[in-house]
């Protein structure tokens, strides 16, 4: 595992930690989730901290089959429990899936506050070897601009970056930081250039 990796998976819960234990109760009531939300807003990071056995995840939710949300069904009917993620709640764009709206607790993420995306910028920058005095205030601040409250964004850029300082070519602009990202296949910046969905996990249906 790459050490961009690592600092990621450090800074996915930071700012989240309040709703994820709110997910986690949910199902321990043995109710079926809803995240929603932007791309790249943290929507998995919270799949993965309150997965446990038996749960089935859909990631991303608008994504599954006719075929598959049928399976979905039939696990709820059942006493099963679903977590699923997706971009949006209403029907008109989850497709296969629109009926089991009705049975789930919706649950929205919203983007970041300013200075949690600052913790997460600053976090990143360290974790990737750039010291906080190499950081002028400007740059930190036009980081959180980009990043535009949302995780994703922030931890790609901040890592691509790092990465340009390490090897001597000082800190990058935090936009175009975030486009080196994308194009350096860091994280999942593509998703949130493209708005596309994050890979299916192992139990979905």
């Amino acid at each position: 595992m790459s050490r961009h990796h690592d600092s990621r998976a450090a800074y996915d819960l930071i700012g989240r930690g309040a709703l994820a234990a709110r997910v986690s109760r949910l199902l321990d009531a043995r109710r079926s989730v809803l995240l929603f939300g932007p791309p790249g807003v943290g929507k998995s990071a919270i799949v993965t901290a309150v997965s446990r056995p038996g749960l089935v995840v859909a990631d991303p939710f608008e994504h599954v089959s006719s075929a598959a949300a049928a399976r979905l069904r039939r696990v709820i009917e059942r006493g099963g429990v679903v977590l699923a993620a997706a971009r949006s709640r209403h029907a008109a764009d989850l497709g296969a899936v629109r009926r089991l709206l009705w049975r789930m607790e919706a649950v929205r993420v919203l983007p970041l506050g300013a200075r949690t995306v600052r913790t997460l910028v600053r976090g990143a920058l360290t974790a990737g070897g750039v010291p906080p005095p190499a950081v002028p205030q400007a740059w930190l601040s036009d980081a959180v601009r980009v990043a535009d409250g949302i995780p994703g964004r922030a931890v790609a850029l901040a890592s691509a970056a790092a990465k340009r300082w390490r090897a001597g070519g000082g800190l990058l602009p935090p936009r175009l930081a975030l486009v080196v990202a994308w194009q350096d296949g860091l994280a999942d910046v593509g998703r949130v250039f493209k708005g596309s969905g994050v890979s299916s996990r192992e139990g979905s249906p």
